[in-house]
């Protein structure tokens, strides 16, 4: 959840680095589907900066950890208490219910590590790409609407020519705001929603017969 105030934390020790993991329950991952993890992470002070290390298995232990997401890395967010947005492509090659796990491997002496806003989501690779060029713009005189616009995908997860599109939802803040029914592949669109006040997430989610594919998202 990313409301501002819910979120988990690995506090610092100001002699010992930091090695404690935060893992999820277990998801269920399909084979011939492609999934997104998202989710923002932030070092609370930018002149102490913290260390993150992304892992998934089946097992929810650390030594079940066992395909790397993302290696030990700086979670460098350009300002103090600000998030960082991040987006990994997981290829699951066999169904089952698999365990997402978030190392902190931040220096002694550091601060806090903060996680939120954790999703996984996944197409069939016979489903849409992602929409392409999504770009969300709010009103130049204050008003609570923004301009969406993108293209629809030409493509399926798999890369393979996109026949037809059956819909394309738009929705801000988890409420479906606009619906486009039967666009070809390839056609830009423009739409204008309501949003509410401070910053909103915008989704494009394009469907077909094999279903929907993974979100497009952006902020406004």
């Amino acid at each position: 959840k990313n409301d501002g105030s819910t979120y988990a934390v690995c506090n610092y020790s100001s002699t010992n680095p930091k090695d404690e993991w935060l893992i999820t329950p277990a998801v269920e991952l399909k084979k011939n589907y492609k999934y997104v993890l998202r989710f923002k992470a932030m070092s609370v002070y930018v002149s102490k900066p913290e260390k993150l290390e992304v892992a998934y298995g089946q097992g929810n232990t650390a030594k079940a950890m066992t395909t790397t997401v993302m290696e030990p890395s700086v979670v460098n967010n350009k300002l103090s208490r600000q998030w960082k947005d991040y987006s990994f492509a997981i290829d699951n090659s066999e169904s089952g219910n698999f365990n997402f796990g978030f190392h902190a491997v931040s220096d002694a002496d550091m601060f806090n590590l903060r996680l939120s806003d954790l999703h996984i989501e996944g197409a069939a690779f016979t489903a849409p790409a992602q929409a392409d060029g999504l770009k969300a713009v709010s009103d130049a005189g204050g008003a609570l609407t923004a301009d969406v616009s993108f293209t629809v995908p030409t493509k399926t997860v798999e890369g393979k020519t996109l026949d037809s599109v059956d819909k394309v939802e738009i929705l801000c803040g988890g409420e479906l705001k606009k619906t486009v029914s039967n666009p070809a592949p390839g056609t830009s669109i423009k739409e204008n929603i309501s949003v509410g006040e401070g910053d909103n997430t915008v989704e494009v989610v394009v469907y077909n017969q094999s279903g929907a594919s993974i979100p497009a998202t952006t902020t406004v």
